[in-house]
């Protein structure tokens, strides 16, 4: 009997002992784990409120294209490529060509082409007698070449064609 109970009295003191180190160690998890709270958890905070102002200031794709063609429209001049494009309004150069394309039916660099040459034929019959260089470095071409070049691409006709069709 007394064998019994000191078998008893030793599986108790086992589970005890089992149960202090079990809690010891749940103690020093739930250090570790506010430990972590403490440090990551105004970064978690942070990017959470960034998520949130991001999807409130996002627009839609049809919005970002009708400021990216106001901008173009009034920057035709400026030396532009897809990249500046993206960088100037914050979002990918392929969201944005995506989105051109599917608003638009053409490229941001296709539209922006158009307004360029339309632009050139405007000045071109208010101004018969300017020089095609110029009228190249007005719409934003440094090459003027490379403007003929494009320009008998959209029209069909070199610029000296064109105006001598005017």
């Amino acid at each position: 009997m007394a064998l019994l109970a000191l078998s008893a009295n030793c599986q108790k003191t086992d589970s005890s002992d089992n149960y202090l180190q079990l809690e010891e160690q749940l103690s020093g998890l739930r250090i570790y784990a506010k430990s972590i709270q403490d440090c990551y958890g105004p970064v978690l905070n942070l990017i959470d409120e960034t998520i949130v102002t991001n999807k409130q200031s996002r627009i839609s794709s049809i919005e970002l294209v009708n400021m990216i063609c106001d901008y173009l429209e009034n920057n035709y001049s400026k030396p532009l490529t897809l990249e500046t494009i993206s960088q100037l309004f914050n979002y990918s150069a392929s969201y944005i060509s995506a989105s051109f394309k599917k608003h638009k039916a053409c490229s941001p660099m296709k539209y922006l082409t158009t307004i360029r040459i339309n632009q050139s034929i405007s000045l071109m019959t208010m101004y018969p007698e300017m020089p095609s260089k110029k009228i190249a470095e007005m719409v934003g071409y440094t090459d003027s070449h490379y403007f003929s070049r494009i320009f008998k691409n959209v029209t069909g006709k070199s610029p000296s064609n064109y105006r001598d069709a005017l």
